[in-house]
């Protein structure tokens, strides 16, 4: 079992909630541009920004949990999963539920059948693996990938240690891009959405994580480097994009969008690095984006459909943003905002210590949203 050497408290870091933000915004400007103009040339360019936006959350859901289990681990040298998974909970489901009402209501009230097995898929987690999921629920394969996720990595952190769990994370990275070819030339692109096809975004946002509290020095990695790793990333999404899988999109694709996604953050966290990225992801507006990005991410599915799945006015520019962003301001507020407190309550009641005080209690505890 490795010995942390970082013990110093990580305080609450806003341009995570900036990168959230960033997130988000990617996920939104794909789907609207599906919506609003699905015959432009660039569509195959911007589109494909979504999944980079979704592999974004996933390393930042890695970094943010393990950050908070491995302060766990270093102040009582135990981690409470009881706690872990109370929290967990009521972060997760009460918003999710909200979303699945709502998108009940609307088919009820629009006289559409109503597909139990598309909310039951959702339900049990299996959403992006069993295949029943419409537009409209489809977004749930990526939460569904990071439960799954969470229901192993924290007992296996509890068990084997932080070791085992850093030596795990790249063997999950070094075997993905086999996975995904074996995958892909045996039943095509079916688990696309799947924990099997993305699980090394997971891996690399825990692995960072432990290589910052194990005290390593933060690699120097200069804007450059990050233009080459976003034009990549650009590239290699728009063949995607277009269905020419080959031989480097289906194997490296993912770990491509992983790493564009652990440089983000690896640049937040050199102190030193007071650059463009880093002033665009601290900016305010941004940052409060970034907070409620979960409502976001689950309520614009709702009102930015492709054309052709465009039924109802409020579904059609500009009403479909205006109703993204007064439907998810309500849920953040008055939905998830106290569901999120009071499985934070429960959960310091039940394991009877407070781990976070104040603002890091919100950055590190409260796990990502999405996407989250």
């Amino acid at each position: 079992m490795n010995t942390l050497k970082n013990n110093k408290k990580l305080n609450w870091l806003p341009w995570l909630d900036g990168l959230r933000g960033f997130s988000i915004l990617l996920v939104i400007l794909s789907h609207f541009f599906k919506n609003t103009f699905p015959h432009e040339p660039l569509i195959s360019w911007i589109c494909p920004l979504g999944r980079a936006g979704v592999s974004l959350f996933f390393v930042i859901s890695g970094f943010i949990i393990t950050s908070g289990l491995l302060a766990e681990k270093i102040k009582e040298n135990q981690i409470s999963l009881k706690a872990f998974y109370q929290r967990r909970i009521f972060r997760i489901f009460p918003c999710a539920f909200l979303y699945l009402s709502a998108y009940w209501l609307w088919q009820f009230i629009d006289g559409r059948p109503i597909q139990i097995k598309e909310f039951l898929a959702v339900l049990i987690l299996a959403a992006g693996i069993w295949k029943v999921t419409t537009w409209f629920t489809g977004h749930f394969w990526s939460l569904c990938v990071e439960e799954q996720f969470y229901l192993v990595m924290p007992a296996f952190l509890q068990t084997f240690g932080v070791g085992a769990l850093r030596k795990g994370c790249l063997f999950v990275v070094m075997m993905a891009p086999l996975l995904r070819t074996a995958l892909y030339f045996t039943i095509g692109n079916q688990l696309d959405s799947s924990i099997f096809w993305v699980l090394d975004s997971l891996a690399v946002g825990v692995f960072i994580s432990i290589w910052y509290r194990n005290g390593h020095p933060l690699p120097r990695i200069g804007n450059g480097t990050g233009l080459l790793l976003a034009s990549i990333v650009l590239v290699a999404g728009a063949l995607s994009f277009e269905g020419t899988y080959g031989k480097v999109t289906v194997p490296f694709g993912g770990t491509i969008l992983a790493a564009f996604s652990a440089y983000l953050i690896l640049l937040g966290l050199d102190e030193k690095n007071k650059g463009l990225i880093q002033g665009l992801l601290n900016y305010r507006p941004l940052i409060q984006i970034g907070k409620c990005s979960y409502s976001l991410y689950l309520f614009q599915q709702l009102f930015l459909p492709p054309a052709e799945v465009v039924s109802a006015w409020w579904q059609r520019a500009p009403f479909n943003l205006v109703g993204i962003i007064v439907l998810s301001g309500i849920s953040y507020l008055f939905w998830e905002t106290p569901w999120r407190n009071l499985g934070k309550r429960l959960a310091s009641k039940n394991n009877r210590t407070q781990l976070f005080s104040g603002k890091l209690e919100n950055a590190l505890i409260i796990e990502d949203k999405g996407i989250k």
